[in-house]
């Protein structure tokens, strides 16, 4: 009988294929993406001064989640293109469970976009064009 990972579903406990978090799946990083390890972080980027007036896009996601990984290198580019505009952090919800409940994540990719420490949006799904017209959309706004 397999383990319950954080995901919820057993793990085979097989060596070869199996349950993705087996399979050694590792977490896309880039510089301009702050990777939040906990509750306390977040909150210190929602309230950051030097965050004021722009948004925040969260990214919540898993490294064995095949959509998040398929949408990372759009995140990417967008958070190249929107620099000046909006931070960019990265959550994983095996690691911050909690975190990811009180916003309601029940699937993945899930994008929450805030500012000056607000809800103003969300995204689920790895849907690309929706997400940067949805960043388009906050940025412009005032």
């Amino acid at each position: 009988m397999g383990n319950m990972c954080g995901c919820g579903k057993k793990s085979s406990g097989e060596k070869i294929g199996g349950h993705p978090h087996e399979l050694g799946v590792k977490e896309r990083t880039h510089p301009l993406i702050q990777k939040i390890n906990d509750g306390s972080e977040f909150s210190q980027v929602l309230q950051n001064p030097t965050n004021s007036g722009k948004i925040v896009v969260a990214d919540f996601m898993a490294p064995w989640c095949g959509p998040c990984q398929q949408i990372s290198p759009a995140v990417e580019k967008f958070a190249e293109e929107f620099s000046d505009h909006a931070v960019f952090i990265k959550i994983n919800v095996d690691e911050n469970d909690e975190l990811a409940m009180s916003y309601g994540v029940s699937s993945m990719p899930k994008f929450i976009i805030f500012k000056d420490g607000v809800k103003l949006d969300e995204l689920n799904g790895a849907n690309p064009e929706k997400l940067h017209q949805l960043i388009l959309q906050h940025i412009t706004q005032k």
